[in-house]
């Protein structure tokens, strides 16, 4: 994909040795997602994720271009990833940059993609979503929701 220095790139594959599903570059970390999958690395800027999820302990990472499947702990890629992530239930992780509507029990992404909210944490998933727009400089107000 072209983000990545010729030279730091053969370091770390000639590192990896085709032992590692999932890494972070330190130098990315702040705006890209880098994996190995299959021995081959992938780049992919955090504002074009959407959402994690995970299904029979694989990881799909869906994006606005494609899925990308691989095996990690979604403890470890929440660790990873920027503030504006969210884990609203179990199985997810998501970019509330794409949210596009936030009901009681669900959430729309922009895709029109639709996730559940778990019952243990709507009232927090709503609280932390509006708090999210309010830094964003889009003001909420919350009496009216």
């Amino acid at each position: 994909m072209g983000l990545f220095p010729t030279s730091r790139l053969q370091a770390k594959m000639s590192r990896l040795n085709g032992k590692s599903d999932l890494f972070f570059k330190s130098f990315y970390s702040a705006v890209c997602c880098t994996l190995s999958i299959d021995g081959i690395i992938y780049s992919m800027p955090y504002d074009e994720i959407l959402y994690f999820e995970v299904k029979s302990r694989e990881v799909f990472m869906k994006t606005v271009k494609e899925v990308r499947s691989f095996y990690a702990p979604l403890v470890t890629i929440e660790k990873m990833v920027p503030r504006n992530f969210r884990r609203f239930h179990n199985s997810y992780l998501i970019n509330m940059d794409y949210i596009s509507e936030m009901r009681h029990s669900q959430i729309r992404i922009a895709n029109a993609d639709v996730i559940s909210i778990s019952l243990p944490t709507r009232s927090k998933t709503r609280a932390e979503y509006i708090n999210y727009l309010n830094t964003k400089g889009i003001l909420v107000n919350s009496e009216i929701l």
